[in-house]
């Protein structure tokens, strides 16, 4: 009303395209994004910047870069996290990618995260 642009996060797709961004992360770009990019957002974030932050209970261990986490828990698995429950799960090392959609009324409740991570990692392990 004010004439303002307004810039928030969130990301509309479909379940099919987030998967598509997971193997892209997962092929290491993919040739659809540089490899350097990849390599960044996998290797780096700094775990004493994360340790002063919001979510440092949850992930004691954790990171992030580039908007996603790695939660500390498994060494080659990396989330996008959405507040409203979504999840973009992808395992590294098996080479597998889990996309939850969820639309939780309340944003960001940590044991949503927690089982929907658990599921996530309960599947890829199940799977190897």
């Amino acid at each position: 009303r004010e004439g303002t642009p307004r810039a928030a996060g969130g990301l509309c797709a479909v379940p099919r395209d987030i998967a598509r961004v997971g193997r892209i992360v997962a092929a290491g770009g993919g040739g659809v994004v540089p490899d350097w990019f990849v390599q960044d957002l996998i290797h780096n974030g700094n775990v004493q910047t994360w340790s002063r932050g919001d979510f440092v209970e949850s992930y004691p261990q954790g990171r992030y870069r580039s908007y996603w986490y790695d939660t500390g828990i498994d060494d080659d698995v990396r989330c996008g996290i959405g507040i409203h429950g979504q999840l973009l799960y992808v395992d590294l090392a098996r080479d597998l990618v889990i996309v939850v959609l969820s639309s939780w009324s309340d944003p960001d409740p940590s044991t949503g995260h927690d089982d929907n991570q658990r599921m996530a990692r309960a599947i890829a392990h199940a799977l190897s």
